[in-house]
Order: C-alpha cells, then structure tokens, then sequence
C-alpha cells in the first residue's frame, strides 16, 4: 500500500472496515498534516490538499501545481465550513494515525466552535499552533491547553485573563492583549521562549519578573520580549536606567531559539541565583537572553 497516496488511502478507508484498518500499515502515523481553517483546507505532506467546498464531490487535480498537488473536494452542505474542516480533520487523524504538524484558527471561531474543536483533539500532539478566536475566557484556553500537547503556541487574540496554566508549551506568542498580561507574566514559568507583543507590561511588572527569574522561577526561559509603550526607558529595569544601554562595550550577542533569532547590541547583565547569567536591553522592545551554555 505504500505506493497510494493520501488521497487514495482516505478513499480506500472508506472502503470496509478491513481496508479502514490496513491504512496505516503504509506508513500514515509518519504524515505531516497542516490544517489551516481560513483556507478551508488540509494539507499532508506538503502536496496532498483535502479541501472542504460545498458544491463539488469529485477528485481533482491541480493545475497550478502542474498535477502535484491533489484535492479532495468533500460535500456537505447542511454544515457550516468550519464544522466541515473540523470533522475533516477528525476524520483523517482518526484514519491516519498521525499528528497535527500546523494548526491555525480562525479569528471568528467561537469558544464554543474552539472548544468542540479540541475535544475531538484530545491527546493529539500538535508541533505548531496559531489559536485565534473571539470571546476566549481563561476557563476556555484552560481546557484547550489540557486537550493537546503542544511544541509552539501562538496566540493572537485578546487575551482576557490569565492564570497559572501548567500545561503552557515551551513557546508562546501573543500577538496583542488587553491590558490583563499585566501582573502575570509569572503564568508563563514553564516557558522557554515568550513573547508578548502590544503588550500594556510596565517597569513595574518586567521588575517582578525579572525578579522572578533571578529566584529561580523561570528554570526554562531562555528568551522574553516584550513589546509595550508603557516601559519607560527612562525608569530603571533592574537597577538600571537611560535604556537603550550600551555599558557592555556595544558587543554584539545573538541567540536562536526554536526557529526565531534575536540579536542584541549591548544592553546590561544580570545574573540569576544560581550564577546564569542575562543580557537585557530595552529599544524598540525590550529583550532578555539567557546565556545557558556560558
């Protein structure tokens, strides 16, 4: 069965139950899926697309592609779009016995389209995801962040509230907040690489967090950045102040963590409890790199 495509195995699941279970002897836990709600559309491997439209039912190849993409059109017009991708997705992990590589929402999706949504997930292991959504409470992430294991996370919607989240993955980005990431920078301990842009974060709270990390409540974070236009560079950040700061003799750093880079010229060091050592530097944003291997 090795040589069928996606496609062609889908189609022969739903063949009998026996042909259902033979599916993934040809490899299928090995898939890379994307699934991206704004396009209707699912990917595997970079090449077979499974797109939900509600007036066409056939197998088409793609012209634009020069035949090396293939589409499934699936049909169902009594369901809304994204409860159509969804029950796609659902059923093709089910067939597939595969993970999710990427996953993006839709700004529109509800809590309770998200909810339904990561139920169906539950214990999936997604590498990359991009939860967007509108009316997102704590209690709603809370359960979407216990349904799935996540590498990445980005999450570009208002935040409402956060709070002490065990299950946050090692990556997260937040697009833009309301105003409530403010005093609970400290929900992210179990990061290792956080960033908040449009924040409303002040000299205050980056204070306590830093704080924070020199007692040893960050062990993971390797890299913060915090954009916001409430630090004042004129106010001191860990006892230091006139930002951006140059007293490193302007030597240039630069750290690659998962698949971002960032580069820092001069800035100040701060050392943790246990003699890890930092460099900050606030500009444009502000940046913080643990320099775990010095």
């Amino acid at each position: 069965m090795r040589i069928l495509n996606p496609i062609e195995l889908y189609q022969l699941s739903k063949c009998s139950k026996r042909s259902y279970k033979l599916v993934p002897l040809a490899g299928t836990k090995n898939y890379s899926l994307r699934a991206t709600f704004s396009m209707d559309k699912l990917l595997i491997n970079e090449k077979f697309s499974f797109i939900t439209l509600p007036s066409l039912t056939s197998l088409l190849m793609n012209p634009d592609q020069q035949q090396t993409r293939f589409t499934w059109i699936d049909n169902n017009c009594n369901l809304d779009r994204q409860t159509r991708l969804k029950n796609l997705l659902l059923s093709l992990l089910d067939i597939f016995k595969c993970g999710i590589y990427h996953l993006e929402t839709e700004q529109d999706h509800t809590a309770i389209q998200l909810e339904e949504l990561f139920s169906g997930l539950q214990g999936t292991t997604i590498h990359t995801a991009v939860i967007r959504g509108a009316d997102i409470s704590a209690s709603t992430l809370e359960r979407i962040f216990g349904s799935v294991k996540y590498l990445e996370l980005s999450l570009e919607l208002p935040i409402c509230d956060f709070k002490s989240f065990e299950t946050f993955p090692s990556l997260v980005y937040i697009a833009y907040d309301n105003g409530k990431t403010r005093n609970q920078c400290t929900s992210f301990k179990s990061c290792q690489y956080l960033m908040i842009h449009n924040s409303h974060i002040d000299n205050k709270e980056l204070n306590r967090f830093l704080e924070s990390w020199k007692n040893g409540n960050f062990p993971r974070l390797e890299v913060a950045v915090f954009q916001s236009e409430n630090l004042k560079k004129h106010e001191e950040i860990a006892g230091f102040s006139d930002w951006p700061r140059n007293t490193t003799g302007g030597v240039s750093k630069e750290k690659r963590t998962f698949n971002w880079t960032h580069q820092v010229q001069g800035g100040e060091e701060i050392v943790r409890n246990d003699g890890i050592k930092a460099t900050i530097q606030l500009d444009t944003c502000f940046i913080f790199l643990v320099w775990l291997d010095l």
